[in-house]
């Protein structure tokens, strides 16, 4: 999978002021409890459920925040080195939330307790030669609320026929 950078820092900005979030005001303090020097703003704050993108072999519920015990900033971390993504990526609505998540049909994969991060980020499909490139414009994270690990990534929202 390769990133595509078309989404600037200035775009999360633009988001948080439309929505009114207090990063967009300036207020932007620094995090002594994050070793990894990121500044702390309204990322680090949980996203909207609702703006979460819909994929059709997964089932995502809310998760309540003390079920947690892994810090939304860590989770971020963790999704951010995954897949080569930075806080500029974030979605701006749908951020880092907690949720219950279930995936296909094996027992192992059901009603796992995670951080679902989600990423602006244009990911091609890797199909046969020849086939179809299609565009997916999210790619949402899954990272163990428990533990902290990395445990998938998976494709969701829109998606765009690329010409052939």
């Amino acid at each position: 999978m390769r990133k595509r950078t078309r989404f600037a820092a200035s775009v999360v900005l633009a988001a948080a002021v439309a929505a009114g979030c207090g990063a967009a005001t300036g207020r932007i303090t620094s995090s002594a409890s994050d070793p990894s020097g990121h500044v702390r703003t309204q990322i680090d704050v949980p996203g909207d459920m609702n703006a979460v993108p819909a994929s059709s072999d997964t089932s995502v519920t809310p998760l309540a925040l003390s079920e947690t015990r892994v810090p939304i900033r860590t989770a971020l971390n963790v999704a951010e080195a995954e897949f080569h993504q930075t806080d500029s990526d974030v979605d701006p609505m749908a951020r880092a939330v907690p949720a219950l998540v279930s995936i296909g049909t094996l027992a192992i994969r059901q009603n796992m307790k995670v951080w679902l991060v989600t990423f602006n980020a244009e990911q091609d499909s890797e199909g046969p030669p020849g086939s179809p490139i299609w565009v997916s414009h999210k790619l949402c994270v899954l990272v163990d609320a428990i533990t902290g690990n990395f445990i998938e990534g998976y494709t969701a929202g829109p998606e765009t026929r690329l010409p052939s």
